[in-house]
């Protein structure tokens, strides 16, 4: 007797969460086109290169709050402008 869509679900949801996850990641990659999948690894080659230079120190970092705080005294007066 095939298994159905339910059953598979059903036992896959009997995983640990970790086992799901890879489960999930394993499905997501099989509708990615070679191409995506060249722009994935891209993407996470140059966050572990970022990674790495934060790490190094190479890196200057920003504060949240004054990133913040430049965007909001930049922007805010051309949305109000707009009005």
């Amino acid at each position: 007797m095939a298994r159905t869509l339910d059953d598979i679900r059903d036992e896959a949801m009997q995983l640990g969460i970790e086992e799901r996850g890879a489960l999930a990641d394993s499905i997501w990659e099989s509708f990615l086109t070679d191409e995506e999948r060249e722009i994935q690894n891209a993407w996470i080659d140059e966050a572990e290169r970022r990674l790495a230079n934060y790490r190094s120190g190479k890196t200057k970092t920003i504060p949240l709050e004054k990133v913040m705080s430049r965007l909001r005294a930049k922007y805010d007066g051309k949305r109000r402008s707009r009005s």
